[in-house]
């Protein structure tokens, strides 16, 4: 059997600890904590309430704490895990890692604290503290059955953001929000649906992801690590080059994919796979925003673009409604499709049309196809509605042979 302490009153005395120690109670009182000998580490386990005296310091390697840690000392660490509330009274916090372990959760991450690298893992549910601005300056990870909850909070990661084993975040508000400066890697649990966790909406029902790294979806945990809800949009804003990957794309259940996706990146996101999203391909006024497709599958079920480069992205606007695609067509204007092989499709439109035509301002088709086609128009309705696709301004200024039509569908080109 280990030894431990059964409870510590430090009343004023300092202490150094020459081997890991164990208080199965709590620890109180004032007083100096700190390692000699090499790294060593204190754990107080059970419902325990951790202090110091505000004019002394703890400093080791690893301090666990299972139950409540209130700091009003100079706390330095290179690890805190911490299983309840974690709050800064006075004193000041100095850890490289912080790893919350929402043993009595929900446990609350206190925006009082500046963080370094933060861990979220098993078993329960952690929440960021409510509607605030919070910033990471290194890594986030959520790793074993860990949740992160982003209750309405703005959050900033200067590093990497990765989920693995069964970890998941729950954005659920409009007003949750991940920026991330380094890369973003899906690679935890079930985020979809079907979660256990979030069995009506998903885990990823709405909010706003920021990513200036790279994306990457991995299907190592589950093929849903990341099954966006009809509002979450992440948006590709970096200012360097970024790729863009998923190894279980698709519509449906047991599948991953985006909501709505935008594109700033004027230097270009290049796609290492194909990638589906069933809501709306986004892109904005301003610098000409630059998709790198390498002959890859862009799916989208809307599109309000304007001001974006389509190098080899065989680009499928699939506007049929249904319980996977949502979006809307409400413009398509100043695009070009440039460095395509002669053999591909470059833009397959599918959609029941409407009372009004689609007008296309301003498409580029850089590549003139031998036995592929510019557009592949199809209206998937046999109603009275037509699907009527206008070309304004159009390069070239006649599309040959290269149109096809199906379903009823009019191409006119150019228009007027």
């Amino acid at each position: 059997m280990n030894s431990y302490f059964p409870s510590v009153n430090l009343n004023g005395s300092s202490i150094q600890l020459a081997s890991d120690v164990a208080i199965r109670g709590g620890l109180f009182g004032g007083g100096d904590i700190t390692q000699i000998g090499g790294p060593r580490q204190l754990t107080v386990t059970g419902n325990s309430f951790v202090t110091a005296g505000c004019n002394s310091t703890i400093n080791l390697e690893k301090l666990r704490v299972e139950g409540d840690f209130a700091i009003n000392s100079a706390v330095t660490l290179t690890t805190l895990e911490v299983g309840d509330i974690l709050s800064l009274v006075t004193g000041s916090y100095s850890a490289t890692n912080t790893v919350f372990l929402g043993i009595d959760g929900p446990q609350e991450i206190p925006s009082s604290l500046s963080y370094q690298n933060v861990e979220v893992t098993s078993p329960g549910d952690v929440e960021f503290e409510y509607f605030t601005s919070q910033t990471i300056s290194g890594n986030l990870v959520i790793s074993g059955s860990g949740i992160l909850n982003f209750n309405d909070t703005d959050v900033t990661v200067g590093g990497d953001f990765t989920t693995q084993d069964n970890g998941v975040i729950i954005l659920a508000s409009f007003y949750d929000q991940l920026t991330v400066m380094g890369n973003i890697v899906f690679g935890g649990g079930n985020t979809g649906p079907g979660s256990p966790l979030c069995p009506v909406l998903g885990c990823l029902a709405d909010g706003t992801i920021y990513a200036s790294g790279d994306f990457t979806q991995l299907g190592t945990n589950s093929s849903e690590s990341f099954h966006a809800g009809d509002f979450n949009t992440v948006y590709f804003d970096g200012t360097g080059a970024q790729t863009l990957s998923f190894t279980n794309t698709g519509s449906g259940s047991g599948t991953s994919h985006f909501a709505n996706i935008a594109f700033t990146n004027s230097v270009g996101v290049t796609l290492g796979s194909d990638i589906y999203a069933h809501c709306d391909l986004l892109s904005f006024a301003g610098p000409t925003a630059i998709v790198i497709g390498n002959g890859n599958t862009l799916t989208v079920g809307g599109l309000g673009v304007i001001d974006l480069q389509l190098n080899r992205v065989l680009l499928v606007y699939d506007g049929v409604p249904d319980p996977h695609s949502t979006g809307i067509f409400s413009r398509f204007d100043n695009v070009s499709f440039v460095n395509y092989n002669r053999g591909d499709t470059q833009f397959t439109i599918i959609d029941p049309g409407g009372v009004s035509p689609y007008t296309l301002n301003n498409i580029i088709f850089g590549t003139t196809p031998t036995t592929g086609f510019y557009m592949d128009v199809t209206d998937s309705a046999a109603d009275a509605n037509t699907l009527t696709i206008q070309m304004a301004n159009p390069t070239p200024g006649t599309p040959a042979t290269f149109v096809l039509t199906s379903g009823g569908a009019v191409v006119t080109w150019p228009w007027p």
